[in-house]
């Protein structure tokens, strides 16, 4: 994700975001994911692109996976590293990653390709999962819905100026307020994304937006009605 304020240093944000949790209005986006994996995944070997801090990595773990993780952050990967010390972290350049082939049953990005500022930077990055995917893997994409940055939340505050009459390709802003972390990220359309992936060769199988239910355990806002997350599930065409 990008920093919103310029003169934060990228280890600063790492340690804030270190403190980042899948609770609140962020839970949507894994309460269902056991039951996503197990109907479209084949197979244990998962590429976690974009991990962060490891909440991710340590998630697919947590259900039986093996689970290799990369991204471009130093000070994150050590930070993930500490959280999972058998765990294997590797730093990449965008869009370039060091594995062969055909290596992986699933790959996901986890609010990764809304940090891509060119449709033709997302579109190298995914032709490259599409390559390391076996041929009968899925790729999975979570991100910010068509509905994110217009709506009340429980946690996230989106609330911002540069919110309003925004169109693809657009910056926006959002807040965590659970974590006090402000960020800056790039607003894709669902339609980019199938754009994006389909140009890569990737063939979409199901989209879901998962919605605030009584029994999670929140007061939702308008996540009862409206979802702020959209996963994509692919499969290797």
């Amino acid at each position: 994700m990008i920093l919103s304020d310029k003169s934060t240093t990228p280890n600063l944000y790492a340690d804030l975001y270190s403190n980042f949790k899948f609770i609140g209005t962020p839970s949507l986006s894994y309460r269902d994911m056991p039951d996503i994996l197990n109907k479209y995944v084949r197979g244990k070997k998962v590429l976690d692109y974009g991990c962060g801090t490891a909440e991710s990595t340590l998630f697919l773990k947590s259900l039986g996976y093996n689970v290799v993780a990369v991204d471009i952050n130093e000070r994150m990967l050590s930070i993930a590293q500490e959280r999972d010390p058998n765990g294997e972290y590797t730093k990449i350049n965008s869009g370039v990653v060091p594995f062969d082939d055909n290596s992986f049953d699933l790959v996901l990005c986890s609010f990764v390709l809304l940090e891509i500022g060119e449709k033709d930077e997302m579109l190298n990055t995914v032709q490259e999962i599409h390559r390391v995917l076996k041929e009968e893997g899925t790729f999975i994409s979570i991100s910010a819905s068509d509905h994110t940055y217009h709506h009340e939340w429980l946690t996230l505050n989106t609330n911002f100026p540069e919110n309003k009459n925004i169109t693809s390709g657009s910056k926006v802003k959002i807040e965590f307020r659970d974590i006090n972390l402000t960020i800056d990220d790039y607003f894709w359309t669902e339609k980019d994304y199938r754009e994006i992936f389909q140009k890569a060769g990737l063939v979409i199988t199901h989209v879901h937006n998962p919605l605030g239910k009584e029994d999670d355990g929140y007061k939702w806002k308008d996540e009862k009605t409206i979802s702020p997350i959209s996963i994509i599930i692919c499969n290797k065409g």
